[in-house]
């Protein structure tokens, strides 16, 4: 069990076949900086330069006017970013027939960000200052929403919920590994004694090496077992503490639902860790006996072996849980907008 993700990197394929490029990363981290960035200077530039008073004397508010050139700035962005999608996935040649659910939330999560931000450069604009203040705030209010406030939370979930020494588990492993190895002969010798049944089947057909080796991994197993545990359980109670931390940020809220629709997602991983385990151990259990007897499977003993098939999270369930952050995220910018329009009513160019 601990051999089997030593040596890889499970990673999204397309992404390894890509490069390191992520639209997600462009989502989460540049898209808000451009949006609140054009948005914030929506009116400041006018009113430097008193074409503001000019236009504020027809029958037109600074509300309606700042909302309408923050929705068409907006607009302009998030159109490049999902024509950028479509031809990522034109050119990729993606069969979406399988995932247009997913790709649909990705696309949602999309638009409901970007309406926050677009919120966040109404606010910005309410308070009348000139285009380089604005940039300022911007770039001070992104800072907190997608950079502090994560990590913050990070800090405090893994405060609450410390993980173990990674050097302990190494150190445990290793161990184990010598103790076994230098035993192996000795574990052969055991569990024959224990199963004498299989001493009497036993052929040359799987070396005595094979079994050694594989009477020696089980036995590792079993010893670290209790560590992998305690390692399963540290990391599920500090997932749950960043999940329960993640309500008071519209960062947090928008890149689980984006990782999740992805398939990229720390849960789904741990999932597919936990499925790939399983079915380890359940091959081990099926071909035990056989290999320690020496004996080779069988073609119907082979065609019995449980198959790897990744059991996805139901459809149902995954539209529940991010039903809830995106009625987050949306209240955030109802908040934000609020604020702002109420500060927009008295805005005066003077």
């Amino acid at each position: 069990m601990h051999e089997m993700f030593r040596f890889q990197e499970v990673d999204n394929p397309v992404l390894l076949g890509w490069g390191r490029f992520d639209l997600a990363f462009v989502v989460i981290y540049l898209l808000p900086l451009l949006i609140a960035g054009f948005g914030c200077v929506a009116l400041s530039a006018d009113h430097e330069s008193r074409v503001l008073q000019i236009v504020l004397s027809q029958p037109v508010s600074a509300r309606r006017l700042a909302t309408l050139r923050v929705i068409l700035r907006g607009s302009v962005l998030v159109l490049a970013t999902l024509l950028g999608l479509a031809s990522g996935l034109l050119l990729g040649q993606a069969d979406l027939t399988a995932s247009v659910d997913h790709l649909a939330w990705f696309i949602a999560i999309i638009l409901f960000y970007s309406v926050f931000w677009g919120a966040v450069a109404l606010w910005i604009i309410s308070f009348g200052r000139s285009s380089e203040t604005n940039a300022l705030m911007m770039v001070i209010v992104w800072a907190v929403i997608v950079l502090i406030a994560p990590a913050i939370n990070t800090f405090i979930a893994r405060e609450i919920s410390p993980m173990p020494s990674r050097l302990e588990y190494i150190v445990a492993t290793r161990e184990a590994e010598n103790a076994a190895n230098r035993g192996g002969r000795e574990l052969l010798q055991n569990y024959l004694l224990d199963h004498p049944e299989l001493e009497a089947a036993r052929s040359d057909a799987v070396s005595p090496f094979i079994k050694t080796f594989f009477l020696v991994q089980r036995e590792v197993e079993r010893v670290i077992e209790p560590i992998v545990a305690r390692f399963a359980a540290a990391e599920n109670a500090q997932e749950r503490t960043r999940q329960a931390l993640r309500w008071v940020s519209p960062r947090d809220l928008a890149s689980e639902s984006l990782l999740w629709s992805t398939g990229n997602s720390v849960v789904r991983f741990a999932d597919f860790e936990r499925q790939a385990r399983d079915l380890r151990a359940d091959w081990l259990r099926a071909v035990e006996s056989a290999v320690v007897a020496g004996r080779r499977l069988t073609a119907d003993e082979f065609s019995q072996l449980p198959r790897p098939e990744f059991r996805e999270v139901a459809r149902a369930e995954f539209f529940q849980r991010h039903a809830s952050s995106v009625f987050v995220l949306l209240l955030f910018s109802i908040i934000v907008s609020f604020d702002a329009f109420r500060r927009l009513k008295k805005f005066s160019p003077a």
